[in-house]
Parts: structure tokens; C-alpha cells; sequence
């Protein structure tokens, strides 16, 4: 599998930043990003995807206090997801929730999505899918992943109960 010195930014970036500064630079670059993720369209042209990645790495990299590092990290790991990296898409959902633990993200779903159906580590899928149903603050937010997520723990539940 080929590796892309981006790979390492997530890990360079530890959990104990925090999304709190607004910088105008930072937005501007978020924007950029997203700007290139636009251009990828529907069909994901990788090259444009990669560009994006690229700036969001950078936003996180350059100015690891600006309120938008959560939203990069999340862009980011719906980008590795696509490429199929799930080791580091998941890396980056995690830092969403943890540089911003309001986050708008559906990041804890996404992360126990990841566990659950990628890496196969159930009993974890099934933590991360009880945290995420938690955090859930307002009637309907992140619908699909809810009621996803509850048929999830019904299913994990019941698996552990007959083992």
C-alpha cells in the first residue's frame, strides 16, 4: 500500500490541541480545502482530493489553536476514508471529538463505523457506538447515524450475550 508523507500530520498533531482561536488564515485555508474538495465532484477525482488534504494538514500544522482544526480533522478523515486508509481516517475522527468536544461532526458514529465494519473490533465498535448515541444533544441531529447506531448495539449486544 502506498504511503504519502501526509500520513504522518495526525500523529504529529497530538490530542491535546484545541479548536478555540478564529484566525483568519486558517479560514481562508479551510476554505481552499474545501474549494478543491468541491472541484473532486462526485466521481472524487483523487488529485483534487489529495490537494485538499493537503490544506487541511497545513490549517492543522500552521495554526493548531484556530476553531476550524476540528472541522479539517473531520474533512480529513472523510477523505482517508474514501481512500481506504482507515487507520488513519480513524486517528482523525478521533482528534475531531477531542480538539472539540462539541463538535458538530458525526465523528464518534463515523469512528465506530470504522471499528465496527473495517477493522472488525466489536466489542470497541460497540463502546464508541453507546459514547456516540450519548452525545447525541438534540432530538434528530445525525438521524441516519442514530438509528443506524441503535441497531448496531442491539446487534453487538445480543452477539455478546450468546457467546
Amino acid at each position: 500500500m502506498p504511503q504519502y508523507n501526509y500520513i504522518i500530520e495526525a500523529t504529529v498533531a497530538g490530542p491535546d490541541l484545541k479548536a478555540t482561536t478564529p484566525i483568519m488564515q486558517a479560514d481562508q485555508l479551510f476554505q481552499e480545502a474545501m474549494a478543491a474538495e468541491k472541484r473532486a465532484g462526485f466521481l472524487k477525482n483523487e488529485t483534487q482530493l489529495r490537494i485538499a488534504l493537503d490544506k487541511y494538514n497545513e490549517l492543522i500544522r500552521q495554526f493548531p489553536t484556530s476553531d476550524k482544526i476540528d472541522d479539517a480533522a473531520y474533512q480529513a478523515a472523510q477523505i482517508y476514508e474514501h481512500f481506504k486508509d482507515y487507520t488513519i481516517a480513524l486517528l482523525y475522527y478521533q482528534r475531531t471529538y477531542q480538539w472539540d468536544p462539541h463538535t458538530p461532526h458525526p465523528a464518534l458514529f463515523h469512528e465506530a463505523y470504522i471499528l465496527d465494519q473495517y477493522m472488525h473490533e466489536r466489542a470497541k465498535a460497540l463502546n464508541v457506538y453507546e459514547r456516540a448515541l450519548d452525545s447525541i444533544t438534540v432530538e434528530g441531529e445525525h438521524h441516519n447515524w442514530q438509528k443506524y447506531a441503535q441497531k448496531r448495539v442491539a446487534e453487538l449486544t445480543k452477539k455478546e450475550g450468546t457467546m
